[in-house]
């Protein structure tokens, strides 16, 4: 097991954060048939929604950083093709998804699957890209108990 690294963004760096690409697929695990996933186009994601993933962004960004085991070679190069090749973004996004979907078969939760391109300034005038890959899972909004009966 490799040694555990640090988070490497400092606080100005990730209150600097802004999305480029930003797109969701669902995941539905338990699914008939071939529909396990269902891939959506790119979001165009309103202020209130951008101002909601950019908070979980940098409250993982505050995280320790993710190093590709050697056998992931696939998702690292796909990572890479999404940061250099933005017109292939939906593309790669399914294929990132998928080869998710597919790793975790079994016991896992329905939910979205994000894949978001973000850029954050790490000195001045230099920005830099990240990759952000977030399993969200499908929960109700408010517990049963929230709501008394009528």
């Amino acid at each position: 097991m490799p040694p555990s690294i640090e988070g490497v963004l400092s606080d100005t760096q990730r209150e600097s954060l802004e999305i480029v690409n930003f797109i969701f697929h669902i995941i539905q695990p338990d699914a008939v048939g071939n529909q396990e996933v269902i891939f959506l186009d790119e979001v165009q994601l309103q202020s209130k929604q951008k101002t909601f993933f950019l908070d979980c962004f940098r409250e993982i960004a505050e995280g320790t950083q993710f190093v590709f085991k050697t056998d992931s070679v696939n998702l690292k190069e796909k990572c890479v093709q999404l940061m250099e090749q933005s017109g292939r973004f939906t593309e790669l996004s399914r294929h990132i998804t998928s080869d998710f979907a597919e790793r975790h078969k079994g016991p896992m939760s329905a939910g979205v699957f994000v894949v978001a391109i973000v850029k954050y300034l790490a000195t001045s005038n230099d920005w830099k890209k990240l990759v952000f890959l977030v399993k969200m899972d499908k929960r109700p909004s408010f517990p049963p108990w929230a709501f008394p009966d009528y």
